[in-house]
């Protein structure tokens, strides 16, 4: 099949597409910063033959040099799955402008990086998968600092699609729903309302839909199921109804929240 270089392979999507890819016979580059747990991923991936590398993709000369290594020892990609990301959540009061540099600097450099990286350790007909999210797409409560780092992914991947296309490199970039992993299990009490609002998507569903996106090199956008496409088209015909909406579902499930709250006052 290829050589496939997956970020964020330690766990969640970028664990899961890994073994997917294995089974499918791709040659396997896993980048992550949790050593212990691409480990995991390798024994995973047994199927495959695989190169682990604790890589920091929000440091462009870290990444710049690990991809220099890859063409170097002949082990150019032909096919780059971009997971790496983290997620900082909460209304404005709990938003610190850290959270925010730290999302832009993971999420939106680390996709620069990438970027610049593949430009040249890419052969022509290579194909790149970016991840962004539904809250890359449009702006929902509580998710301030991660949304706008995902909708910097958007743009940036919509802004150099045709310099890829130009170099034979097809550039798509994946915006699914909430999806149970363990990036989001970890978010203890600040898990937002709309969590609990919308069913998280089918892992497996989303899966199948980025496997599958890797051979439609002219689509650009890829939705991970069906609830996103609904949820695209009708916010594309009714933008400000749909914000009012989840800011409604957001705010009432916070009421209840506090109203269900065990009673804490003085003794």
């Amino acid at each position: 099949m290829g050589i496939a270089l997956v970020t964020g392979a330690a766990s969640g999507l970028g664990q899961s597409v890994a073994e997917r890819l294995a089974e499918e016979g791709w040659d396997l580059l896993l980048w992550d910063l949790d050593e212990a747990e691409l480990e995991t991923t390798e024994r995973l991936c047994s199927k495959a033959r695989c190169a682990r590398a604790h890589v920091d993709l929000s440091q462009a000369a870290e990444v710049q040099v690990s991809f220099d290594h890859l063409v170097q020892d002949g082990r150019r990609p032909t096919l780059i799955f971009h997971a790496a990301g983290v997620l900082d959540v909460g209304g404005l009061d709990v938003l610190t402008a850290a959270a925010c540099r730290r999302d832009m600097e993971v999420n939106y450099l680390g996709t620069v990086h990438v970027l610049l990286g593949a430009r040249t350790a890419m052969a022509s007909g290579g194909r790149i998968l970016c991840m962004s999210s539904i809250a890359g797409l449009k702006g929902l409560p509580e998710f301030g600092a991660y949304g706008a780092s995902k909708f910097a992914v958007f743009g940036l991947c919509e802004a150099l699609r045709g310099d890829f296309e130009r170099l034979g490199i097809a550039l798509s970039v994946i915006c699914p729903p909430a999806v149970d992993t363990p990036m989001v299990k970890n978010l203890g009490t600040q898990r937002p309302a709309l969590y609990d609002v919308f069913p998280f998507a089918k892992r497996e569903k989303v899966i199948r839909s980025i496997i599958k996106a890797i051979g439609m090199r002219d689509k650009f956008l890829i939705l991970g199921d069906a609830s996103s496409e609904i949820f695209y088209r009708a916010n594309g015909l009714m933008p400000r109804i749909i914000s009012r909406v989840m800011e409604g579902l957001t705010q009432r499930k916070r009421r209840k929240a506090m109203a269900d709250a065990p009673y804490q006052g003085s003794h």
